[in-house]
């Protein structure tokens, strides 16, 4: 895997208002090897910052075009007024706490993103870290200046194998600075649905490799992994940041289905017959009648049912008639307790156009249901499962009607 790194030319500004109007700022900066602040069709578009202060709870800053995301209109690329701006972003922790007098030194991290589809670049996903130390004498309405970022790409991870027993895949650990590890996420192709499988250590350097077993006969499925810094700090703060970035996504590959064994079993009966005649010679006349009775045993589908039930509770809800050509639905879904389910159909427009309630029983449970006369189209199912001392929704799924 290569490795590439790249300086980014970035100038951001935190600013914090304290009660008595005094400003406290924050800057940045980075530069690419020539020295220039590029633009927004280059590798250096700046597209999500984190900060927090060490130590002080509560005491975070994000700024993502990601998921979660906090002022995003406050992002910019670069030369978004002129040629001369590089790229920034304005972002306030809403805390004046960062305006006390620090003592001993404390410390404000802050973690880069740059992100696939942001701001106009069309490349690779870049990460990079700073640890600055914030001096009393930088308090209050004075400045910090962070140190200087070198961001790393984050390149796609490989699939070394696949089967129905799982899918392997492998990367190669950054080589930089305070990375703890990363974050596996499954794109499973065929229904549309992301999901984070497992969290992995940080191997610097060298092979990183994962296998994941939650996977479902004749799905396609790819992979992308985050990255988690060095966070922590205390109170409410987490140890580790996972960055709302992700990496490009693997090649897909798709599982077969299963397929049975027929073994045949036969059986062989020898008959024979003796003639004696007066001279002392004996005449042996040997008849051999094979009687072949075909014994057909699909092996694989003890196999199959312990797969199935295993992805039922992997993943919650799955529907399996789909899509649907007859007046029935088959699905499965995972409970943690015996408990009454709840299960409602809606059309594209939000309309429950169905209801069913049922008894579930801990751990994987499957259910025909029957279905009213629906019109063909998209439709999303919905189970809530209603235990004595709280209520649980399970993941949506979509399903379709054709007939």
């Amino acid at each position: 895997m290569r490795i590439k790194q790249v300086f980014m030319a970035l100038l951001f500004t935190a600013l914090f208002q304290s009660a008595f109007g005094q400003a406290y700022f924050i800057y940045g900066r980075l530069y690419d090897a020539s020295g220039n602040s590029g633009n927004a069709n280059t590798e250096n578009t700046f597209a999500s910052v984190a900060l927090f202060r060490e130590g002080i709870s509560g005491q975070i800053g994000r700024q993502n075009n990601g998921p979660d995301a906090a002022y995003p209109e406050k992002i910019y690329p670069a030369g978004h007024n002129n040629i001369n701006t590089p790229a920034y972003c304005f972002t306030d922790v809403g805390s004046t706490d960062w305006l006390d007098t620090v003592n001993p030194p404390q410390k404000v991290r802050a973690v880069f993103q740059v992100m696939n589809g942001v701001n106009g670049w069309n490349g690779g996903t870049f990460v990079g870290t700073s640890l600055t130390e914030i001096e009393p004498a930088d308090m209050p309405g004075s400045t910090t200046e962070l140190n200087d970022v070198v961001l790393v790409e984050v390149e796609p991870p490989m699939i070394v194998s696949s089967d129905n027993g799982g899918v392997s895949i492998k990367w190669t650990g950054l080589a930089y600075r305070d990375v703890t590890g990363y974050g596996i996420y499954r794109h499973n192709e065929t229904d549309g649905i992301v999901e984070k499988t497992a969290d992995v250590p940080q191997s610097a350097g060298a092979e990183i490799n994962y296998t994941d077993t939650g996977i479902l006969p004749g799905k396609s499925y790819s992979y992308m992994v985050s990255v988690r810094f060095t966070w922590g700090g205390g109170g409410s703060v987490p140890a580790d940041y996972e960055t709302a970035v992700k990496s490009a996504s693997s090649s897909s590959v798709l599982i077969p289905e299963l397929s049975p064994t027929v073994t045949l079993t036969a059986t062989q009966t020898v008959s024979y017959t003796v003639t004696e005649t007066i001279t002392p010679t004996m005449t042996i006349t040997m008849t051999a009648e094979i009687t072949a009775t075909p014994t057909i045993t699909v092996t694989a589908e003890a196999e199959k049912e312990d797969v199935l039930y295993e992805n039922i509770i992997k993943e919650r809800l799955i529907v399996f008639t789909n899509p649907v050509t007859e007046n029935t639905i088959k699905i499965g879904f995972a409970a943690d307790n015996d408990c009454v389910a709840s299960i409602y159909l809606y059309n594209i427009n939000g309309e429950a156009v169905q209801k069913f309630t049922l008894k579930a029983e801990k751990g994987a449970n499957v259910e025909e249901l029957a279905l009213k006369e629906l019109s063909p189209g998209l439709y999303l199912i919905r189970v809530t499962l209603n235990y004595t001392d709280r209520k649980i929704t399970l993941p949506k799924r979509k399903f379709v009607i054709v007939k």
